[in-house]
């Protein structure tokens, strides 16, 4: 459970209405988080662990069985998450050295990849398999996209969507350039109405190529980011 009185504030404000069970929201979160970070990531090993810091504490352990946790963490509502995951890296990164800055510039970098989900029909709806996979023998892919800060290598903010389809492949220049990236007219399935409103109508980026890779950056001026800059900004990610 966080301790720091800033994310202790935040989680406590976002904490939905609960009763008294073995797995309230703050107890679900912390077992949630020391489960991702285990080398065994089973939801057993996450409940014997959590019963032993109980009788290490001098408080009832809950039971041995998982069900108990794992319908906690159904109810975990992900805006905690969400939340705590801004509020972590805006804290990580205001409190890092300014010499760990590059150039004196909070530099943040972009990042995608993709990851394969429990084969469920809802999956397969929002997450399509590829085409080239026949129909029930794949797994559905999600791509995600990163923006972690390069001083700390706190992840700042995090989108997902579909893994194919429309406009979900890397952006491709032929040289260095300034381009508009125009919003799109119609709301992505995967992102809320007031997540599209938020967006500007375009974005001006910078596209970079070198070494058969695209940069693309929102540091324009050359003098002051030579081409190479960005390429070593995005090789230390």
């Amino acid at each position: 459970m966080p301790t720091g009185p800033e994310l202790l504030q935040k989680t406590e404000a976002l904490l939905p209405e609960h009763r008294n069970r073995e797995y309230p929201p703050t107890v679900t979160l912390a077992v949630f988080l020391k489960q991702a970070l285990s080398q065994d990531r089973s939801c057993q090993r996450a409940v014997d662990d959590w019963i032993a810091q109980c009788v290490a504490e001098g408080l009832k352990p809950p039971s041995s069985r998982t069900g108990g946790y794992s319908r906690a963490r159904g109810r975990l509502p992900t805006a905690i998450v969400t939340a705590l995951t801004h509020a972590t890296g805006e804290l990580l990164c205001g409190q890092s050295p300014a010499g760990w800055r590059w150039r004196g510039w909070v530099a943040k970098l972009g990042d995608g990849t993709g990851l394969s989900m429990p084969d469920t029909a809802e999956n397969q709806a929002r997450y399509p398999q590829p085409s080239s996979q026949a129909e029930g023998v794949g797994f559905p892919l999600m791509r995600l996209t990163r923006v972690i800060y390069l001083s700390t290598g706190a992840v700042l903010d995090v989108a997902m969507g579909p893994h194919a389809g429309k406009g979900s492949s890397e952006r491709l220049g032929a040289r260095e350039h300034i381009v508009r990236w125009e919003k799109p007219e119609t709301r992505p399935e995967w992102m809320s109405q007031q997540e599209y409103r938020a967006f500007p109508p375009q974005l001006i980026v910078r596209e970079v190529k070198m070494g058969g890779r695209v940069q693309v950056t929102s540091m324009h001026d050359p003098r002051k980011a030579p081409k190479r800059e960005p390429v070593k900004l995005y090789e230390r990610r």
